[in-house]
């Protein structure tokens, strides 16, 4: 019996040394990387750097950088590829789009391209409120609307609304975003109050 007991003890030590052991090794532990590819001209425009079109023409005459390498291809990227064009820096995009909606006065051009002829457009008027917001709060406090503001990113407008009407403007950073929001088959409905003068036959406005 004292040499069962001797043996069942051994075992018992030697278990609990194994245990040890087995702690104390280091566990591998296997992750997965989740990313994201995204045409090369297609990120650039969500960063705001310019339009798609204008992208493909950057490619090609060698302006943009993927890794610190000149590329001339617009083929995919992933997330942690690190691309500049002209030197800018074009961040992965979110993973949905951006929508701003602004109200646009009347005699403004919906368009994302600078004031001409002394015509204000939605670009020359988000400079304008950018200037006025930095001037009110100071540079220093307005840094996240650097972030936040449009005016001097690409975008995109949706619907946009006649030059003498006023109204609600969507503005969004992903042109396949609004062309989905107007596609007649996303049934989303655009509402406009029109005012006309005298009154015209019912057939006219059928």
């Amino acid at each position: 019996s004292s040499a069962r007991r001797s043996v069942s003890a051994r075992a018992l030590c030697f278990s609990r040394r194994s245990a040890m052991a087995g702690s104390a090794m280091p566990q591998r532990r296997m992750q997965m990387l989740v990313t994201r590819f995204e045409r090369l001209s297609r990120r650039i425009s969500l960063a705001g750097l310019m339009s798609s079109h204008k992208a493909v023409e950057a490619i090609a005459a060698g302006r943009v950088h993927v890794d610190g390498r000149v590329v001339s291809s617009n083929f995919k990227v992933f997330n942690e590829a690190i691309v500049t064009v002209d030197g800018s820096e074009a961040p992965p995009p979110r993973p949905g789009p951006r929508l701003w909606a602004m109200f646009k006065p009347k005699k403004v051009l919906c368009s994302d391209t600078p004031e001409k002829e002394d015509t204000e457009t939605l670009r020359s008027l988000l400079r304008k409120r950018y200037e006025r917001e930095v001037l009110l709060n100071g540079r220093v406090q307005s840094l996240d609307l650097d972030t936040e503001t449009l005016h001097d990113k690409h975008f995109n407008v949706v619907a946009g609304l006649p030059f003498a009407a006023d109204g609600l403007v969507l503005l969004t950073n992903d042109g396949l975003f609004a062309k989905t929001l107007t596609d007649p088959e996303s049934r989303i409905l655009t509402a406009y109050d029109v005012k006309i003068s005298g009154d015209p036959p019912v057939d006219l406005l059928h």
